[in-house]
């Protein structure tokens, strides 16, 4: 109760925390009690039948709880004991300490070999982290893309490959995703941003496609290939080009969207077919897929009240995309260079290919 009320004796240590971290250009891990999202106010927790534990507490300790908990703006001082039992038993404030610190202690040892290089086995920071550091100092607690551009520009250059690689290491440095519902690009920490999201849009969907590693590319193919076939009675496909224009918005190459498909197709419920002239994927989310935890994401995010990434791609029926496919093909990684190249031909110069 002390340590949700901030008054364990750590609150100036955690803020001294939360300095070295701004200053190495990081976002600190929120304290997760300030306010509820809508996560928590529509939790398990506070719709949970009441369990009642007796225990003396000091009456000090109680007040500042009460006081702590009305601040936080939890329904009752039941649930906010609840919430600050979870946040004890995930470790507390400790762990989240030793989060923070893990984020800085790399950089820490590395700008001080660069103090003492003669007794360095370390090459330190390079001159892009420098200035991706640099330029993290520079920006608020939120920024539009304007206000990032301006900074790389006066810092690393104004070119159009360095202005995109240091957007994507400002941001990624920072964890921060563009505001879901805002008119104009504007950059704020992941938290906010899933606070201020619709309910169940997953993360991969949310973040710019420039933000998505290999594994949350294929998993974004997945959920947006699930969503769409949640409102086609289960079952749905969509060529590689739909996949490339309507999931990826033409930011990587064809070469490299056929490249994730092979991926997508090792997951038990997705199937390419790359028989005919087409490169199509398909999926039957009616009891094909076995991973509960991707098919409770794609329920999800069915339920959200947005849109399908892949928009008017046809309906189709398993039999559609089963009955045509290569056996000896469907389900197994490939060279991306054997597949149809579904009609779109070679990716435009320029594209990024990953």
């Amino acid at each position: 109760m002390d340590e949700f009320s901030e008054a364990d004796g750590y609150e100036t240590v955690e803020d001294q925390i939360d300095r070295l971290v701004r200053a190495a250009g990081r976002t600190p891990k929120d304290r997760c009690k300030e306010k509820k999202s809508a996560d928590e106010r529509g939790s398990p927790l506070s719709s949970e039948a009441t369990t009642r534990v007796t225990i003396r507490v000091d009456k000090r300790v109680k007040e500042r709880f009460k006081s702590a908990a009305d601040d936080s703006a939890f329904d009752s001082y039941g649930v906010a004991f609840g919430r600050a039992l979870e946040l004890y038993c995930d470790g507390g404030r400790a762990s989240r300490l030793e989060d923070k610190l893990d984020r800085v202690v790399d950089d820490a040892e590395a700008i001080l070999s660069q103090l003492n290089e003669s007794e360095s086995t370390s090459d330190g920071l390079s001159a892009v982290e420098r200035r991706t550091i640099t330029i993290c100092h520079r920006l608020g607690e939120q920024f539009t893309d304007d206000e990032l551009t301006t900074e790389i520009a006066d810092v690393a250059g104004s070119s159009e490959p360095t202005v995109e690689k240091y957007r994507e290491r400002v941001v990624s440095r920072l964890g921060y995703e563009p505001h879901p519902k805002a008119q104009r690009k504007v950059w704020v920490p992941a938290e906010v941003a899933k606070e201020i999201a619709t309910d169940g849009v997953p993360r991969e969907i949310r973040r710019p496609v420039d933000l998505l590693d290999r594994d949350e590319r294929v998993k974004r193919i997945k959920l947006a290939l699930g969503k769409h076939a949640g409102k086609c009675g289960g079952q749905a496909r969509a060529t590689a080009t739909d996949v490339r224009s309507k999931v990826f918005d033409h930011n990587i190459s064809l070469s490299s969207v056929l490249d994730l498909l092979n991926q997508v197709a090792l997951e038990d419920g997705y199937k390419l077919d790359r028989g005919g002239e087409t490169t199509t994927i398909g999926v039957n989310v009616a009891g094909g897929i076995t991973d509960e935890t991707l098919a409770e994401t794609i329920r999800e995010y069915i339920s959200a009240d947005v849109g399908s990434l892949l928009g008017e791609t046809t309906e189709t029926t398993m039999s559609d995309w089963t009955d045509n496919s290569d056996p000896s093909i469907a389900g197994t990684s490939g060279s991306p260079s054997s597949a149809a190249t579904d009609g779109g031909g070679p990716a435009p110069r320029g594209d990024r290919d990953d």
